[in-house]
């Protein structure tokens, strides 16, 4: 074998280079199930190799270094244990920074989940495999097959589902404000509990022996405190993303204040317009001819179709979205009552239209007919309580409330940003796909 002929000719001992170059591959393949979601480096296949090629000349140094150390317990072989799965634990670090172009604090986070990730399944196994009956000081799995290629396989194959599941736990990520001091202090802990567990692993195993009990006790701690790190991370990446959800979701409720604003004043602007051309054309119907007469008159009945709800502030909403749903080749009927709307900001009530017809629109133009492009939207008072409904037809091929948009990431917040305005009203948000049909109702209680 390979191994044995590298040890041979460096003068290692077999056990000390597959312990320490097991841990190394168990690190790396963390990294990169962890980190598949990262931007990747220019040239990263070529940084990647290399990043490899470092640290398995770093194992074969540490185990070089290992070898001519007695293993008689003394502190000059626990003080190198430690600081040999440091520097090992420090090269993975090395290696996000080196293939991945993410900021450091977030690397930081991927790489503690990736050190908190690898001890669980240590220390795990090593219960697992203790708890059966067998002695994990030779054996690597919970059945062992006598012939440790195959157990040493088993093992890997075991790993590698566990890893799966666990960077899927971890791969919803979100970008982290490196200036939050919580989430700084919150990442110092993780990684303080990292590197003690791993201190207390190191300094322990050479113990082991001795007492079978208080290994088994000592490594059910060390899991213990393995998954609470792991368990804080993932609290944090989930803070994280729901911070961001509603940062986003304010910079768009600005945006949309901004966007209402300017679209009254352009319903304003083509109101004053048509009343004068409509005074105008009198005195110019002698100048044109009747093909022309009509056309004019059909496109001054186009914008001058205004909807009509009771309420001038979702007028004005209603009235922009028909026009461009004409525009788009998009028939939209609307009936609603536009008082039952009028404790809500014009800013909230935009953005709740804006974004239901706006959705409603990019699923219907994704018809094959044209003559089923329609959006329905109603508003009703039932029981103290206004009631938005939006109807639409869409293909289920294509789906409903994924968007089409190139961008993808920063788009998607328009029914969170919805369910949030909704909340803050203390209403509620339902959403409805029977039979190709999507229903969007938000109901919203009335404010004494």
């Amino acid at each position: 074998m390979i191994l044995y002929q590298i040890a041979s000719a460096l003068s290692i001992e077999i056990w000390h280079l597959m312990s320490y170059l097991m841990y190394f591959v168990q690190l790396m393949l963390s990294a990169l199930l962890f980190a598949r979601t990262y931007e990747r480096r220019r040239r990263y296949a070529l940084r990647l190799t290399g990043m490899v090629f470092c640290g398995l000349i770093l194992v074969l140094g540490i185990a070089r270094l290992r070898t001519g150390i007695s293993d008689d317990i003394t502190p000059q072989l626990l003080l190198f244990r430690c600081l040999s799965y440091f520097c090992i634990l420090a090269f993975a670090f090395f290696f996000l920074l080196v293939c991945y172009r993410e900021q450091p604090f977030e690397l930081a986070i991927c790489w503690a989940s990736v050190c908190a990730a690898c001890g669980i399944f240590t220390n795990l196994d090593y219960a697992l495999v203790s708890l059966t009956g067998h002695d994990p000081m030779t054996s690597m799995t919970v059945f062992p097959t006598g012939d440790w290629r195959l157990d040493l396989l088993l093992h890997y194959l075991l790993f590698g589902a566990y890893l799966v599941g666990m960077s899927f736990l971890f791969v919803r990520r979100a970008r982290f404000n490196a200036n939050s001091r919580d989430n700084a202090v919150v990442l110092m802990l993780c990684i303080g509990v990292v590197l003690i567990d791993d201190v207390l692993l190191n300094v322990s195993r050479p113990f082991e022996p001795e007492s079978a009990a208080l290994a088994l006790s000592l490594r059910l701690g060390i899991l213990l405190c393995f998954l609470l790190a792991f368990g804080l991370l993932m609290g944090l990446i989930k803070w994280n993303r729901l911070g961001e959800e509603l940062n986003i979701t304010e910079q768009l409720l600005l945006r949309e204040k901004r966007y209402y604003q300017q679209s009254k004043a352009n319903v304003e602007a083509v109101n004053r317009m048509l009343h004068d051309l409509k005074h105008r054309l009198s005195d110019i119907e002698g100048k044109l001819t009747e093909e022309e007469l009509s056309s004019m008159r059909q496109a001054m009945a186009l914008y001058d179709a205004n909807i009509k709800t009771g309420y001038e502030v979702l007028d004005t909403i209603l009235y922009e979205k028909q026009l461009y749903c004409q525009k788009n080749g998009v028939r939209l009927t609307c009936m609603a009552d536009g008082q039952s709307l009028a404790h809500l900001t014009p800013s909230h009530l935009y953005s709740l239209f804006d974004n239901a017809i706006d959705n409603a629109m990019e699923a219907v133009l994704r018809l094959p007919d044209p003559e089923s492009r329609i959006v329905s939207v109603t508003v009703t008072r039932e029981n103290n309580a206004a009631e938005i409904v939006v109807c639409n037809l869409f293909d289920p091929a294509t789906g409903h409330g994924t968007t089409s948009k190139p961008n993808q990431n920063r788009h998607g917040y328009g029914l969170a940003s919805m369910r949030t305005i909704a909340e803050n009203y203390g209403g509620t948000m339902h959403i409805s796909t029977e039979n190709d049909v999507f229903t969007l109702t938000v109901r919203l209680p009335e404010r004494s």
